[in-house]
């Protein structure tokens, strides 16, 4: 009999959960959209962005659109998790257990040259990854592009108004 009562009330427990009547309840409106995200996108194709290696600066110039059709659906860390060699676990409390996350595809190519020459050191590497915005407003973003040999990485920080992307690592 004391068997059949706990899992009875670990059923009950189960069934009214109050997360579902209090987490994530609050309703809240986006104050952007995706043309909001490609003007982003646009602003960032009109940008050269410096990269200062070890011994020499580069110049990257990318060319980004919107991923189309089903390769849209595509996520990149299912192709690293799909080797075994890779895992992601989050730990989230349960007041913060609603994170809101918009990620817009893309696709494009880097073209990367030599900061002082202008010689070109790679043509049109091939490129794809994501924008992708945390919360309901357009002030934190991060752009992820992954390519055959390695990635480039941007972020955005809370220290501006509106978002101003920083180069954070470029591996080629």
């Amino acid at each position: 009999m004391k068997k059949y009562t706990k899992w009875s009330v670990m059923s009950v427990l189960w069934l009214v959960n109050p997360i579902y009547f209090v987490g994530c309840s609050e309703e809240y409106e986006f104050t952007f959209g995706q043309e909001d995200m490609l003007v982003l996108v646009d602003e960032f194709n009109d940008d050269v962005w410096v990269y200062e290696g070890e011994e020499q600066t580069f110049e990257i110039k990318f060319t980004l659109e919107q991923q189309e059709g089903e390769t849209a659906s595509l996520n990149i860390g299912e192709i690293f998790s799909s080797a075994h060699a890779c895992e992601q676990r989050s730990f989230l409390a349960e007041a913060a257990a609603c994170v809101t996350n918009t990620d817009l595809p893309l696709e494009g190519v880097a073209t990367i040259l030599d900061y002082e020459t202008k010689e070109v050191i790679q043509a049109e590497i091939a490129v794809t990854g994501s924008l992708s915005v945390t919360g309901y407003d357009l002030d934190n973003a991060q752009l992820d592009l992954f390519h055959d040999n390695g990635s480039f990485s941007f972020m955005d920080y809370y220290e501006t108004e509106g978002i101003e992307l920083v180069l954070e690592s470029a591996v080629w």
